[in-house]
């Protein structure tokens, strides 16, 4: 596993008025992190791991192209610090990374009780990020690039009796998918028109979207908790080794959690995603054949996020059933990260 180092601090202040509730302070991060991409010899699909591990260097495949020599148009090289380990550039794969990141965000929320059943909640906070990169394949790559990342969140919450909440919520936010490397770090190195090497803005800034309406239910003396919720999202996501796409997300999920005491915590959850993106991702235009319906689904000019399970053509999403058992667990109720609630889609059938 490549070297990844994160610091991360943040100072709050809580402070009620009444009824009401407002937290505010700044979160600090630094980030330093490695990642090298031996993106055209991934071992597991050319050579037999049962024998000698001798065997297993990509120097002895008839298919070596001669790093460092651009023999297939693309450099790389030895791993720095890793004697026998090969890795090609980010200039090529997109991934490979010598990167730190440090950012400052300054936050605040508040929590007001408008009347006995209805309240609201709302915060804000912009990231302040300074990003460098590196590919260590590529002499003079070094670059560096700061952004503002705002982030904006309301809640209305209606409370009509005692245990039984509906809300809506609306996030909007940006993010740097389009320069997250796959290995971790950021990556986002490119040639403009005239050659140069540059990092885009757009890449650092991609937006994201969401909507969610939902309702729960506590019960047994908050020992027994049900949940439902239907959530919209539109965010930018970069596949692998592909340009910038927009993904649609819509699901449903409905939950169940019991808590007899604080030793116990079991949950049972259900959720159906539809996703769809434009065109077809790297992964799907490299298996064969390019349109398996496991990989691709695509209709409309839209296609299903590569992940979801081949299940019958009239589900078009996923249905997703988990079952846990957590001990010494505090339970509370889950806040969906906007950047985070893609992963939905790739999550599977799972116990």
């Amino acid at each position: 596993m490549d070297p990844s180092v994160t610091f991360e601090s943040r100072l709050e202040f809580i402070k009620s008025f009444g009824d009401h509730k407002l937290n505010a302070g700044v979160a600090g991060r630094y980030i330093t992190h490695k990642a090298y991409n031996d993106f055209y010899f991934v071992p597991a699909a050319v050579w037999n791991l049962t024998r000698d591990l001798t065997y297993i260097d990509v120097r002895n495949s008839v298919n070596f192209p001669g790093y460092g020599q651009g023999a297939l148009g693309f450099d790389g090289g030895p791993v720095p610090g890793y004697p026998g380990r090969m890795a090609s550039s980010q200039l090529e794969n997109g991934d490979t990374t010598e990167s730190s990141a440090i950012s400052g965000s300054p936050y605040v929320q508040g929590f007001f009780k408008l009347n006995d059943q209805i309240s609201l909640v709302a915060g804000g906070r912009p990231d302040f990020l300074k990003v460098t990169t590196e590919d260590p394949f590529t002499d003079d790559s070094e670059r560096s690039i700061s952004v503002t990342l705002p982030n904006v969140n309301a809640s209305l919450i209606y409370e009509p009796v005692e245990a039984l909440t509906f809300y809506v919520t609306g996030n909007l936010s940006e993010n740097t998918s389009g320069a997250t490397g796959n290995g971790g770090g950021f990556a986002g190195l490119g040639r403009d028109g005239n050659g140069d090497i540059v990092l885009t803005k757009a890449d650092f800034t991609q937006p994201s979207e969401l909507f969610e309406v939902g309702a729960k239910r506590s019960m047994m003396d908050g020992k027994l908790f049900f949940g439902a919720a239907y959530y919209h999202q539109i965010r930018q996501n970069k596949p692998i080794n592909s340009p910038v796409a927009t993904y649609t997300y819509d699901g449903v999920e409905f939950e169940v959690n019991y808590q007899p005491n604080k030793n116990f915590f079991t949950t049972f959850s259900m959720g159906y995603i539809d996703a769809t993106t434009p065109g077809v991702g790297f992964e799907a235009v490299n298996v064969s054949p390019a349109v398996a319906p496991e990989v691709q689904r695509a209709s409309g000019g839209e296609t299903k996020i590569q992940g979801l399970p081949d299940l019958p053509n009239e589900w078009y999403g996923l249905l997703q059933v988990r079952q846990r058992i957590w001990c010494y667990l505090e339970r509370h109720f889950p806040q969906r990260d906007q950047q985070q609630l893609g992963g939905h889609a790739g999550d599977s059938f799972a116990i």
